[in-house]
C-alpha cells in the first residue's frame, strides 16, 4: 500500500512538472502569434478574423503587452494578450489585439512611452478602436459570457505591471484587470481603503462589462468576486476611478451566527455625463460583431468623452449608441511636470469565456490628423452646402483635403478610395501636395470603378508635407425627375491611421420647359363654319436654365377636341430655343 502511494505521487508530481514546463512555454511566447491559436471558442474567433475591419499595424514597440506573474512562479507571464494577423489580403499589416480567449484569463497592453505613444495631457487627442466581445458559447445560455474589457489611463509606478491584483496574484473575472479584487468577504477588517490597493492606481477606467456579477446572499458570496454589479441584471458600461475609495460601497451580510460582506461599484463618478442612449445598461454587447469606439481628450477642460457604436462596418459614421463624457482629475494620475499619461487595454474572463478582441484605427502618437470633404459647383462656381440644387450638366470638383498634424510617424502609404454618386460622371482627378501646383500628381479614369475613385498616394505627409489636396472632377448626368444624391463617403486609410470622411447630399432639378405658339391663347370663330380645316400653329421651346437646347431631343403632342393626337418633331440646329410647326385638322 504504501508503495502504490509513492508512486502515484511520483507519477503526480511528474505530470505537474510537465504541465509547468508547457504553460509557461506558451505564456512567454506572447509577442506575436497566427490567428490559428486555441480558443475556447474558434469557430467565433474565425468570425471575427473574416469579419475584422483593417486596422493599424502594432507589431512594433509602440505597444507593450502587460507583465505579471503569479506569486509562486515568478518567471511566468499570466497576460492572456496576443497580437494575431488579420491577414485578409497580401501585404496586409492589420494587427488584432486578443485580450482574452479562454476561461480563467487575464490580458492587458499598454502604449509605450519610451516609444512616444501615450496620451499627451497638454494636447487635445483623439484615438478610435474597434472592440470584439465575442458571444455565449451556448446560445441557449445567453448570459454565460464573461467577463468583458476596460479602456483604461494609468499612471501606477508598475507601468507594464499594472494589474488587480489579490494576495500578490493577478486577479480576474469581475475586476476586468483594473478594479479591486473582492476577494476577502469573510475577512471583517477588510476595508475599501483596502479594496482599492488591489486596483491599478492612479488611474481612470471605461468598462465594457458583459457579465453582471450581482449576487449578494450570505450562501452566494464565496471569496471571488461575485457583487459589483449588484443590482443590475444585464451587460453594461461603467466610468470612474478604480483606486478611489468612492467608487465602492462596502455591504454587510450576516445570519445568525456568521457575517461576511461585500463591495458593490458605483459605475459613474459623480462628475460623468450620459450624453447619448439614456443609461449604461441593457447592452447588448457579445453579439459576435464588431463594434466601433471614438474616444477623445479635451486638454484645455480635461473632459474625456466617447462614443460608442458610432460607425458602422463599411466605415461610414451613424449615431452614436452610447456616449458619455467625463472632467477628470488630473491630479488624480500624479504626473508632476510630465505630460504623459499611458493608456490601454484590460479584459478578463472566469467561469465563462469570451473572444475580446481590438483593432485599433487612429492612435494620436501614431499620426494624428484630419480631413475635410467639399463639392463645388464649377459651372455656377459656388461650395455646395448639403441640401443644395444643382442642375443636369453642372460640372462639380469632389475635393478631399488630407491634413497632417502630428505624429512619431509619418502618414505613409495612403490608399483614397473615394465613392462617387451614380448620377455623376468622373473625367479626371488630382493630387495637389502643400497647395504647389508644381507638386501634382494625376488620377486617371483607368482608377474609377462602379462609382469609386482608388488612389494610392505617391507622397507621404508628413511635418514636412503637410497636405494633400485631392480632386475628382465630374458633371451631372441627365435625370427624369428631381432626384435627391446622398453622401458620398470616403476613406483614407495606411498602416498607422485611417479616417474615414464624407462629401455633402444634394439634389439635381429637371430643368422646366417653356413654349410659345402662334396663335397663342385663346382664338375665337364665329361658327364652326368659320374653323379652317386645317390650323397652322408655330412655336418654340426652351430651357428656363440652360442657355441651349438640342431640337432633335424635343417633341410636341396636339389633338384637337379630344380627337386623335398628332406628333411633331422640333426642327433646326442646337440654340438658344427649338422651333417647331404643325398643323391641327379641324
Amino acid at each position: 500500500m504504501g508503495e502504490y502511494k509513492k508512486i502515484n505521487i511520483k507519477v503526480f508530481i511528474f505530470f505537474v512538472f510537465i504541465a509547468v514546463i508547457t504553460t509557461t512555454i506558451a505564456a512567454c511566447n506572447y509577442t506575436k502569434v497566427r490567428a490559428d491559436t486555441t480558443s475556447g471558442d474558434p469557430a467565433d474567433l474565425a468570425n471575427a478574423l473574416a469579419t475584422a475591419p483593417r486596422g493599424l499595424d502594432i507589431s512594433d514597440p509602440t505597444f507593450r503587452l502587460g507583465e505579471f506573474y503569479m506569486n509562486n512562479y515568478p518567471g511566468l507571464n499570466v497576460n492572456a494578450a496576443k497580437v494575431i494577423d488579420r491577414n485578409q489580403s497580401a501585404g496586409d499589416k492589420t494587427g488584432i489585439l486578443r485580450v482574452t480567449n479562454d476561461f480563467n484569463q487575464l490580458g492587458a497592453i499598454w502604449s509605450n512611452i519610451d516609444e512616444a505613444n501615450y496620451i499627451d495631457v497638454s494636447r487635445d487627442q483623439t484615438m478610435s478602436m474597434w472592440l470584439y466581445f465575442g458571444r455565449p458559447v451556448n446560445s441557449a445560455q445567453p448570459k454565460e459570457v464573461g467577463d468583458g474589457m476596460a479602456f483604461v489611463l494609468q499612471n501606477d509606478d508598475r507601468k507594464l505591471g499594472a494589474i488587480s491584483m489579490f494576495n500578490e496574484d493577478p486577479a480576474y473575472g469581475e475586476t476586468l484587470g483594473v478594479w479591486g479584487a473582492d476577494f476577502d468577504n469573510e475577512n471583517a477588517n477588510n476595508m475599501t481603503s483596502d479594496l482599492i490597493k488591489t486596483s491599478i492606481q492612479k488611474s481612470y477606467a471605461i468598462e465594457f462589462d458583459t457579465f453582471a456579477n450581482n449576487l449578494v446572499s450570505f450562501g452566494a458570496i464565496n471569496g471571488k468576486g461575485v457583487s459589483f454589479d449588484a443590482g443590475k441584471t444585464s451587460q453594461h458600461i461603467g466610468m470612474n476611478y478604480p483606486d478611489l475609495e468612492s467608487t465602492y460601497l462596502r455591504q454587510i451580510v450576516d445570519i445568525i451566527v456568521d457575517q461576511k460582506h461585500y463591495f458593490s461599484m458605483n459605475h459613474k463618478n459623480e462628475e460623468a455625463t450620459i450624453t447619448t442612449g439614456g443609461s449604461f445598461d441593457n447592452m447588448n454587447l457579445t453579439d459576435a460583431q464588431w463594434h466601433h469606439m471614438t474616444v477623445k481628450f479635451t486638454h484645455d477642460t480635461h473632459t474625456l468623452s466617447f462614443d460608442y457604436d458610432d460607425k458602422n462596418l463599411d466605415g461610414t459614421y451613424k449615431a452614436p449608441v452610447k456616449a458619455a463624457s467625463t472632467v477628470l482629475n488630473m491630479n488624480h494620475f500624479q504626473l508632476g511636470d510630465s505630460n504623459k499619461l499611458r493608456w490601454g487595454f484590460t479584459g478578463s474572463t472566469g467561469q465563462f469565456m469570451e473572444n475580446n478582441l481590438i483593432v485599433f484605427e487612429s492612435i494620436p502618437s501614431f499620426v494624428s490628423g484630419d480631413t475635410s470633404a467639399s463639392i463645388k459647383n464649377v459651372t455656377k462656381n459656388y461650395t455646395i452646402s448639403a441640401g443644395d440644387h444643382v442642375d443636369v450638366g453642372d460640372d462639380l470638383d469632389f475635393t478631399y483635403n488630407l491634413n497632417y498634424e502630428s505624429g512619431a510617424k509619418e502618414w505613409s502609404d495612403i490608399l483614397a478610395s473615394m465613392n462617387l454618386p451614380s448620377e455623376v460622371t468622373f473625367h479626371s482627378g488630382s493630387v495637389i501636395y502643400n497647395d504647389d501646383a508644381g507638386n501634382v500628381e494625376e488620377i486617371p479614369l483607368s482608377e474609377y470603378t462602379n462609382n469609386n475613385v482608388q488612389h494610392q498616394l505617391l507622397q507621404n505627409l508628413s511635418d514636412t508635407n503637410k497636405k494633400a489636396t485631392i480632386v475628382l472632377h465630374t458633371t451631372v448626368n441627365s435625370v427624369d425627375r428631381q432626384t435627391e444624391v446622398g453622401e458620398s463617403w470616403a476613406k483614407f486609410a495606411s498602416d498607422n491611421f485611417i479616417i474615414n470622411d464624407k462629401a455633402p447630399n444634394f439634389v439635381i432639378d429637371v430643368d422646366s420647359l417653356n413654349i410659345s405658339t402662334n396663335p397663342s391663347g385663346t382664338v375665337n370663330y364665329g361658327s364652326l363654319d368659320q374653323v379652317p380645316e386645317t390650323i397652322p400653329v408655330t412655336g418654340e421651346i426652351w430651357y428656363s436654365k440652360v442657355s441651349t437646347i438640342n431640337p432633335n431631343t424635343i417633341k410636341v403632342k396636339s389633338s384637337f377636341n379630344g380627337g386623335s393626337e398628332v406628333t411633331t418633331s422640333a426642327t433646326g440646329s442646337i440654340g438658344a430655343t427649338a422651333p417647331f410647326s404643325l398643323s391641327i385638322d379641324r
